[in-house]
């Protein structure tokens, strides 16, 4: 399955609650995480970002000297605009040991993520102070996620070591893998997340190929 975090977790999820794939693992909809992602609107009253704005990102800014506080910031474009808001993105996600869980609603037939408030407190504190300093006192930086908590980097919900092994074989499930960012606890260590989720799905297929193929299931 590789479906992505959400929906790989909620294909999951509802094919447990309805017998179609029985004995799941009870781990199934664990390690839930964000990233540790915060997200900014940031406005410039003395500089100009121009309009509109490419991608990819282009420029970012790590503080990872110590890996038990890393983060990294990093500037993203804001989708074209029919005005020149003198704006732009600014994301910052790092290590967090904030961790939330899927959890299947009969009524929605969906996998609804339950996620602490003070999830990722302590890590926010570090990127909001990053942002500021690198924002400077003409600017203005709105945070996103106290108005509509969100991350862009959902993690976790089948994660290897509970639910799958590390090549995505579904514990106790022999042909059903994840090989995706379900599979990761939560967080990529200050790191967007896409080239740790390709590897790890590379690797597991190596492994699947040498392993697993052509073997009775």
């Amino acid at each position: 399955m590789a479906a992505g975090t959400v929906n790989t977790t909620r294909l999951l999820m509802r094919a447990a609650a309805h017998g179609d794939i029985p004995d799941l693992p009870d781990g199934l909809g664990s390690g839930f995480g964000t990233n540790g992602d915060r997200i900014y609107t940031w406005t410039d009253f003395a500089d100009d970002f121009g309009t509109p704005q490419g991608g990819p990102v282009v420029y970012g800014s790590k503080e990872w000297d110590d890996p038990a506080t890393a983060n990294t910031l990093i500037q993203a474009s804001l989708p074209p605009l029919p005005a020149n808001l003198r704006s732009t993105m600014l994301v910052g996600y790092g290590i967090s040991e904030g961790r939330g869980r899927f959890v299947y609603d009969p009524n929605k037939d969906d996998a609804v993520p339950h996620w602490p408030s003070n999830g990722d407190a302590t890590l926010y504190q570090r990127i909001q102070q990053r942002a500021e300093k690198i924002a400077g006192p003409s600017s203005l930086l709105l945070d996103t996620n106290s108005v509509v908590p969100s991350t862009w980097h959902p993690l976790g919900g089948a994660p290897m070591g509970t639910v799958c092994d590390l090549d995505g074989r579904v514990q106790g499930h022999r042909g059903l893998y994840v090989l995706d960012g379900a599979l990761v606890p939560g967080s990529t260590a200050a790191c967007n997340p896409s080239m740790t989720i390709a590897a790890l799905a590379e690797r597991a297929c190596t492994q699947l190929a040498v392993n697993d193929v052509g073997k009775a299931i």
